[in-house]
């Protein structure tokens, strides 16, 4: 566990840990804390780019990330061994990191995302190809969603056209391996996608509509 990484200046300081180099570390946690009466720089963007991990990394905890975009890193192709990630407290953040391509992604928690709107393409992460339907997330087992006071809304993924007449199409099945989902403190979302195969588990508290719908959800599955 990384501690008062707000204490770090710049991009070249944290790149001084080399872990990018350290294959032997399969867990680790980013801890900031800011003291938000301070009218002060926040470089949590350039901090956390440049404590890139090593590909061996399997769990990541990133918590009170305060700027606006995750590093390029945040990708199936720079982890593509992570199983189990947690982002809490990321304020500011209006959008989630391109995750659904992860190919051993088992465990998804997403926390205190305040200024968050909607879950949508950006999140899946689909790049379409002609050649074979598309798997949002495969083999994801559990994911919470929590504190997201302006989430409305979650798309689900549709048909994707191919092709310059839009003709041709390409299925999609979102979380196919999903049996857990919770939702807490999101009083705003409206609706969830019904896509969910393999669901066993649903919790939902602090949203009247979705707690008034979730024995019409279970039923189906």
């Amino acid at each position: 566990m990384i501690r008062g990484l707000q204490l770090v200046c710049n991009r070249e300081e944290a790149v001084k840990a080399h872990l990018q180099e350290k294959p032997d570390i399969f867990k680790l946690a980013y801890l900031w804390s800011h003291d938000e009466s301070e009218d002060c720089e926040v470089n949590d963007e350039y901090v956390l780019d440049g404590l890139q991990p090593h590909p061996n990394l399997k769990k990541l905890v990133v918590v009170n990330y305060l700027r606006t975009r995750f590093p390029s890193w945040f990708s199936e192709v720079l982890l593509p061994n992570l199983v189990e990630l947690k982002l809490s407290g990321c304020r500011k953040r209006k959008e989630i990191p391109s995750l659904g391509q992860l190919k051993l992604f088992r465990h998804l928690e997403l926390i205190g995302f305040h200024e968050l709107e909607c879950i949508g393409p950006t999140f899946y992460g689909v790049e379409v190809n002609k050649n074979a339907n598309i798997q949002v997330f495969p083999f994801l087992k559990e994911l919470v969603l929590w504190n997201m006071p302006r989430l409305t809304e979650w798309k689900e993924m549709q048909l994707l056209s191919t092709g310059n007449d839009g003709r041709d199409r390409v299925g999609v099945r979102m979380f196919p391996g999903l049996e857990k989902l919770r939702i807490s403190n999101c009083p705003l979302l409206k609706s969830i996608p019904n896509q969910f195969e393999m669901l066993r588990e649903l919790s939902i508290h602090g949203n009247q509509i979705l707690e008034f719908g979730i024995e019409v959800l279970l039923l189906k599955h």
